[in-house]
């Protein structure tokens, strides 16, 4: 897992070529993961095998699209909370009541980015939230 601080120039469109690239790439790569924008602010969780993420990651600190990149966590899972995406993403951006909960988590941690209590991204219960809450939006959307 790791945060940075994009680029005040990356705009919608350079976003949305992000993930297409991304997506393809992390199928190829067998990664799956999700990332989140929120306040210029992206916060990305990365599943795989720890050599080929690694190897993401290196790329993505080269990547000048975004800036203070900072790795927040690298460990073993059991098992992969987004397997089934290749890449789930969410820009947290205007007031969209479905993913408010979501918002607050992000926000509170980009403004106290220290802080150790409760869900926060290092954490995986963080991630099993962000899970069910876009699954939740998903099939919101699709109705």
């Amino acid at each position: 897992m790791y945060r940075s601080k994009a680029n005040p120039n990356l705009g919608g469109s350079q976003i949305a070529e992000i993930l297409e690239k991304a997506r393809r790439n992390n199928k190829q790569k067998d990664i799956t993961g999700c990332l989140l924008f929120y306040n210029e602010h992206f916060i990305q969780y990365l599943e795989g095998e720890q050599h080929k993420v690694m190897t993401l990651y290196d790329r993505i600190q080269q990547d000048d699209r975004h800036f203070d990149i900072t790795l927040l966590s690298s460990t073993q899972i059991e098992e992969r909370e987004f397997g089934s995406w290749d890449m789930a993403y969410e820009n947290l951006f205007g007031n969209n009541c479905q993913l408010h909960y979501l918002k607050l988590l992000v926000s509170s941690f980009i403004d106290d980015a220290d802080s150790s209590y409760g869900l926060n991204p290092t954490s995986i219960h963080f991630w099993k939230a962000t899970k069910k809450l876009l699954e939740d939006h998903r099939k919101l959307s699709d109705s």
